[in-house]
């Protein structure tokens, strides 16, 4: 009955960690598209308030915040 018992406990133990590290990759996923979204709606103000997206099109990395520009990186390397 011990061995059932240290079993089962076991197994859900193991469970939890495998639902923690899937959330985990969850949360990172999301985190990533999170940054991305908020690089687009600078992109999109800056643009809105110049009248134009074409003054956004050719900026440097030097050019964008430091904040936005790993969510920059990865959307250049989706393409």
């Amino acid at each position: 009955m011990t061995d059932d018992v240290d079993r089962a406990l076991h197994d859900k133990l193991e469970i939890f960690r495998k639902r923690r590290e899937n959330l985990k990759n969850e949360l990172s996923n999301l985190q990533n598209i999170l940054g991305i979204i908020e690089y687009k709606c600078w992109y999109y103000t800056k643009a809105c308030e110049a009248g134009t997206e074409e003054v956004m099109k050719n900026l440097t990395l030097s050019d964008i915040p430091q904040d936005f520009r790993k969510a920059r990186k990865r959307l250049h390397c989706l393409k």
